[in-house]
């Protein structure tokens, strides 16, 4: 009786010492993997960010460009105004 009572006691440490060692393991794997996820998360935010960045860089430089060629038109009309020159508009 005795001898089963201490084999049912180490049993249960056993049980006790497994579901520990298991969620040690499940906790580790958890660790490893967290910084990874968050790694993803952040590169997609990041690619994001980049393209917008991208979009708004390309809208900024098509304004200025429009302005100068603009600014480059009124010159042209300035200097063939000079010569007595002109563009043909045809008007509606």
């Amino acid at each position: 009786m005795k001898r089963e009572a201490e084999i049912h006691d180490y049993q249960k440490k056993l049980e006790r010492w497994q579901r520990i060692i298991s969620f040690n393991k499940a906790m580790t794997e958890m660790q490893i993997s967290a910084p990874l996820k968050m790694n993803k998360n952040q590169t997609r935010a990041i690619k994001g960010e980049v393209k917008l960045a991208s979009r708004a860089l390309l809208l900024v430089r098509q304004a200025a460009l429009k302005e100068l060629f603009e600014i480059e038109h009124k010159q042209y009309l300035e200097e063939l105004s000079v010569m007595g020159k002109t563009f043909y508009k045809e008007r509606i």
